[in-house]
């Protein structure tokens, strides 16, 4: 086997009809390591404004929300010219 060419495997476990995919998984990951994270902050710093719930929720919708949105900045400038030397 070709180095960079190992088989993907997408689908973590089925449980009757319902695939757990892999990337399903690490998302939820990121989720809980960040908010733990966001957690143990707030108590070290002893922050104790409640607009901190708010970033934390603005960020778990945004977060999700922007893939949907269509295409990413990538693509923004798709169709103009860029020079980088003269």
């Amino acid at each position: 086997m070709a180095l960079g060419s190992a088989p993907v495997h997408p689908v973590i476990i089925r449980i009757g009809p319902v695939a757990i995919l892999s990337h399903d998984v690490f998302v939820a990951l990121g989720i809980v390591v960040a908010s733990v994270v966001l957690l143990w902050e707030i108590r070290r710093r002893r922050a104790q404004d409640e607009r901190l719930w708010y970033v934390l929720a603005g960020a778990l919708v945004g977060g999700r929300s922007w893939p949907g949105w269509g295409p990413g900045p990538s693509t923004w400038t798709r169709g103009t010219t860029r020079r980088c030397w003269s």
